[in-house]
């Protein structure tokens, strides 16, 4: 009869690959959204996807919100962002491509200004800023 400890230790190596095999490689990804606006404003954040959604989220000034997923989830799509404050509606897209590409991210920063969002990516020891405008049609 096996011991427990060796029940135990057979549990957690098929649990782990389980999990291995049902996530496959897919990468996970940390996503953060940072508030930059106007001292003093907060934003509301609402970001949705074809299968999924992260929720509505306020964030003030020079604060965080963050969410994580794995690649499979929205394999083929992009992520929609609406952001509002004061009188403002705007909207940005979280793409595929921009974190599956070679040298994409693992921990990828939005910093929401109001003249558009960049996107910040944290490759080794070095971050890469790329700013866009907001979209205009949706």
């Amino acid at each position: 009869m096996a011991s427990l400890s060796q029940s135990l230790l057979w549990s957690i190596l098929v649990t782990f690959l389980l999990l291995k095999t049902i996530r496959g490689n897919q990468e996970h990804i940390h996503e953060r959204i940072l508030n930059l606006v106007k001292p003093g404003v907060s934003i509301t954040v609402h970001c949705t996807f074809k299968s999924g959604d992260f929720g509505t989220h306020v964030i003030k000034y020079d604060s965080l919100y963050m969410f994580d997923f794995f690649t499979q989830y929205w394999a083929g799509s992009q992520i929609l962002c609406s952001v509002s404050w004061e009188s403002n509606l705007k909207y940005f897209y979280i793409k595929e491509e921009e974190i599956n590409k070679p040298g994409g991210c693992e921990y990828c920063i939005w910093r929401i200004r109001e003249n558009g969002p960049c996107h910040v990516a944290i490759q080794g020891d070095h971050l890469v800023e790329k700013c866009s405008k907001w979209i205009n049609n949706v």
